[in-house]
């Protein structure tokens, strides 16, 4: 039985990746590309988790809309400096964007977390 659990883990753990991850023939060559990745993963794009504009989208607070207006232009602003750095710069402040990254996708988490204990999550937006 001991042997048989790395195994079953393997095959759990794969089989609990996206598709669009699997089916990814091209990963990201440049530090760039790297840094982009991880942005978008965080803010636009469904991969591993749910993304911050849909995380945030439905709160019904009056002012809501307007702070999930200034969260996604703060972060279409990191996404467009990246793009433009230069080299230098980019290796240079290239830790503080993956730290930005891991810090949305665990508070990107807890958001998540709230809106279904307040029953405000619709499942179809992923994690169910």
């Amino acid at each position: 039985m001991i042997k048989r659990t790395p195994l079953f883990l393997l095959v759990l753990l794969a089989a609990a990746v996206p598709k669009p991850l699997q089916a990814q023939d091209k990963k990201p060559a440049t530090l760039r590309e790297v840094l982009l990745a991880e942005l978008r993963s965080t803010h636009t794009n469904s991969e591993w988790f749910v993304p911050a504009n849909t995380a945030v989208k439905g709160f019904d607070a009056k002012t809501w809309n307007e702070t999930v207006k200034q969260l996604d232009e703060v972060m279409s602003e990191l996404q467009k400096w990246v793009e433009t750095a230069d080299e230098a710069k980019l290796k240079e402040s290239a830790q503080v964007f993956t730290h930005i990254s891991t810090h949305n996708a665990y508070h990107i988490g807890q958001m998540i977390y709230v809106r279904k204990e307040q029953g405000s999550w619709d499942p179809k937006n992923g994690v169910n």
